[in-house]
């Protein structure tokens, strides 16, 4: 699934993502004083614009992606999801040891897209990697 954050391109694995909610919207905005999805109250949130610096403060994205597989739980703050996105994996281009940090650690690879306007690199996130941060 493709979303974008802080200016940047993001894919997911299709088999995580749970449920998108509109992080816009309180419970007492639609009516609801009880979340509806209780679920999804104890996930660690992850908000890549303040993770890599380009949103120090205020709140997190519009949209918000709960991702789950297995035991891990985890949502994304996303500023738009743009949906699903077929990738061919010969397309993938690896990111190499050397590029990586503890901090993206979880960016396995980029993938070109043209969005019928220009060229797009989306980087393709490795959930386990990502929800170990998560629960720092």
């Amino acid at each position: 699934m493709s979303f974008g954050c802080g200016g940047s391109d993001y894919l997911v694995p299709l088999a995580w993502v749970q449920k998108i909610a509109d992080a816009r919207r309180t419970p007492v905005q639609d009516g609801n004083s009880e979340s509806s999805h209780p679920e999804y109250e104890d996930v660690g949130i992850v908000d890549l614009s303040k993770h890599f610096g380009s949103r120090e403060t205020g709140d997190s994205g519009d949209y918000m992606i709960y991702l789950k597989n297995g035991p891990h739980s985890m949502a994304l703050a996303a500023d738009q999801v743009d949906g699903v996105r077929t990738v061919s994996k010969e397309k993938l281009i690896a990111l190499p040891e050397a590029v990586k940090t503890s901090a993206n650690r979880f960016l396995e690879a980029v993938i070109p897209f043209d969005d019928g306007n220009e060229l797009h690199m989306a980087y393709v996130i490795e959930p386990e990697m990502l929800y170990s941060i998560s629960r720092m």
